[in-house]
């Protein structure tokens, strides 16, 4: 089987204490410590312990992979809602069109996406003692409990350059909340929207620009650590945050 990766960082020693599947009963579950949990095997575990590093898993090769999909088709459909209440509600016929043609450039951004590029995520948990990821991902192992702010502190990563269609460079990973709700995810799209509709509608009538105008660069940049942040609701009691970073490297791995 081949796995897609890419090195996100360095783990201090402070950061990661392993806990066994064995003996999960034996220690609290910390939700709101500042504590985050990756759920893992004794092989991973020991390469992480014996590195000292993060590795991300390309988007498209997760356990689910239709994940990536369903936040980016999820966000198309927002979008588009929200530009056809835009119209119905009278304001101008600029803005509703600034607002529906984000979508296709959403696309062709998944189109590079699954073809070779990032994100890559890195799975955590709040919760610490979860069946399902249990039963998912440890196969028997581990759940390395991790403080979520040395994590942030300790994560580095060469920034690379990008042939995505977004513009400025590559940014460090971060620690994403992943959202579950439908409507709370509906709310994160509509906000990001009005933060860029004023140079939406400025680049709808930009005839100076070939491609993707950088107005629209600039939003397709923050939806897609949106998309891969979002997961659908039966997944809710996972409380996941990501570790994303993107870049246009690639590395492969045999196993």
């Amino acid at each position: 089987m081949t796995h897609y990766g890419q090195l996100l960082g360095d783990v201090s020693d402070d950061a990661a204490a392993g806990h066994s599947a064995e003996h999960a009963a034996d220690w609290p579950v910390h939700e709101s410590d500042g504590s985050v949990y990756h759920y893992t095997d004794i092989k991973d575990l020991k390469g992480i312990l014996d590195s000292g590093h993060i590795w991300g898993t390309h988007v498209a090769y997760l356990n689910d992979s239709q994940e990536f999909s369903y936040g980016v088709e999820a966000i198309c459909a927002m979008i588009a809602r929200y530009g056809e209440h835009v119209k119905a509600s009278g304001q101008a016929e600029l803005r509703s069109s600034a607002i529906l043609s984000v979508c296709n450039n959403v696309l062709r951004a998944q189109e590079l996406i699954e073809d070779d590029f990032g994100p890559f995520v890195a799975c955590f948990s709040m919760s610490g003692d979860d069946l399902s990821q249990w039963r998912g991902y440890a196969n028997g192992g581990f759940a390395i409990q991790f403080d979520s702010q040395i994590l942030k502190e300790s994560v580095k990563q060469t920034t690379l350059p990008t042939q995505l269609p977004i513009a400025e460079s590559a940014p460090v990973p971060e620690l994403h909340p992943v959202e579950y709700l439908p409507e709370r995810q509906s709310a994160r799209v509509a906000r990001l929207i009005d933060d860029h509709i004023d140079e939406l509608v400025h680049a709808v009538g930009d005839d100076t620009v070939s491609g993707i105008h950088p107005a629209q660069q600039r939003l397709v940049r923050r939806i897609i650590p949106l998309a891969a942040s979002m997961k659908h609701k039966k997944f809710l009691g996972e409380a996941e945050q990501r570790l994303i970073s993107h870049t246009s490297e690639t590395f492969y791995s045999t196993s």
